[in-house]
């Protein structure tokens, strides 16, 4: 049989597969429950998994962590029938773990009876080129709700701002009351002392027993070690040296038994690594988290019972804070008022990293903070939602 018998006897249907194939571009068919239905060869081997690989897995795969949220919802736009097409930007996670910025067109795809069906995605590599999505907090998302979200973070950022500057006044108030009736009481009292002492010696031992002077140096040396003391709870209190000296773990320990102190609250600190490869800047992101979540529990969460865990999780380390106290509202989570929570989100944002927090309303709080290692090439995965 020639060439040209074996093309005429090829079915219309069969072309239609080959050219799709074939196409210079990705092309997806997407369930509206995030999951690849069909893709062909061209989507394959711009993510490295190969066509037949994709097929029924879920989005989450091939999307980086922080945009899949935001694209599902875009999705679940799509199925509601509000639009027919958008145009999305999204990170695009290869099976090697490259992040590539990535342009989709969705089309909503309807069945014979008009309703609703997939959505076809035609997939393009945009890395390098202008408009490329800059990170992931900009990405997965349609022009218009880009731009709300655009305007959400400045009104969240400003008024972060501004909370950053009345929180650094109550803390200068308060070290400065502090250093003043502490520290500086100690050193008058030491002052006094000292002038009690010279004007003995001057005098002579007719002007004091050994006993008397031996007693005064005491309260003395009492009184500094008392100041010693003070000095050094306040400098851990603003700068833990074991978090530059032992690192993040030990820093954790002791900020649990810190609360502990404080708070008089039963606060157990678990940790499944036996040590944390971070730099110092990620280590103290992390320990800051973990010291706002904790002082988040003593303000709000009338808890008897706090759990602080750390543990590795897909190429990073996973930090969570546990309470049993009254459960954090719903409405407070994304809330722009909890500037605590924007705090955390900023500093977790910078960490590359994923934040969540769940509540049951007089049951428990968990935060979770999922923050990818140093130098580690491991595809970022943010963790399991429970």
């Amino acid at each position: 049989m020639s060439e040209n018998s074996k093309s005429d006897s090829a079915s219309p249907e069969s072309l239609w597969t080959s050219a799709i194939d074939a196409a210079p571009v990705g092309l997806a068919l997407v369930s509206f429950d995030g999951r690849l239905l069909l893709c062909n060869g061209t989507l394959g081997m711009l993510l490295g998994h190969g066509a037949e690989a994709l097929r029924g897995r879920s989005l989450d795969v091939v999307i980086h962590p922080g945009d899949r949220e935001a694209l599902k919802a875009q999705l679940r736009r799509l199925a509601a029938g509000e639009v027919d097409r958008l145009d999305l930007k999204a990170h695009l996670v290869r099976k090697d773990g490259t992040v590539l910025n990535g342009r989709l067109a969705a089309s909503l795809v309807r069945d014979g009876e008009g309703q609703p069906r997939h959505a076809l995605c035609v997939v393009e590599d945009v890395t390098g080129q202008a408009g490329a999505a800059k990170g992931p907090d900009a990405a997965g998302m349609a022009l218009p709700q880009a731009e709300a979200e655009l305007q959400k973070t400045r009104e969240e950022l400003r008024a972060l701002s501004q909370r950053m500057d009345e929180i650094r006044e109550e803390e200068r108030t308060v070290l400065a009351r502090e250093l003043h009736d502490e520290l500086g009481h100690s050193l008058n009292a030491i002052k006094l002392d000292v002038a009690w002492l010279i004007r003995n010696f001057a005098r002579g031992k007719e002007a004091a027993s050994d006993s008397l002077v031996i007693g005064r140096t005491q309260i003395v040396m009492d009184t500094l070690d008392k100041a010693i003391t003070f000095t050094q709870d306040m400098s851990s209190r603003l700068r833990p040296g074991v978090l530059d000296e032992m690192g993040l773990i030990p820093a954790l320990e002791w900020l649990v038994q810190d609360f502990k102190a404080q708070s008089n609250l039963p606060c157990e600190f678990k940790c499944a690594m036996e040590e944390c490869a971070m730099g110092a800047a990620q280590s103290t992101a992390l320990f800051r988290i973990c010291q706002e979540l904790l002082t988040n529990v003593a303000r709000h969460a009338f808890a008897t019972r706090v759990m602080v865990k750390l543990q590795p999780h897909e190429g990073g380390v996973l930090l969570e804070v546990t309470d049993n106290g009254r459960g954090i509202p719903a409405e407070k989570v994304d809330s722009p008022q909890s500037l605590g929570l924007v705090g955390i989100r900023q500093r977790v944002s910078t960490l590359g990293g994923e934040f969540r927090i769940t509540g049951e309303p007089g049951r428990f709080t968990r935060a979770r903070v999922w923050a990818p290692l140093q130098g580690d090439e491991t595809a970022p995965k943010k963790p399991e939602q429970e």
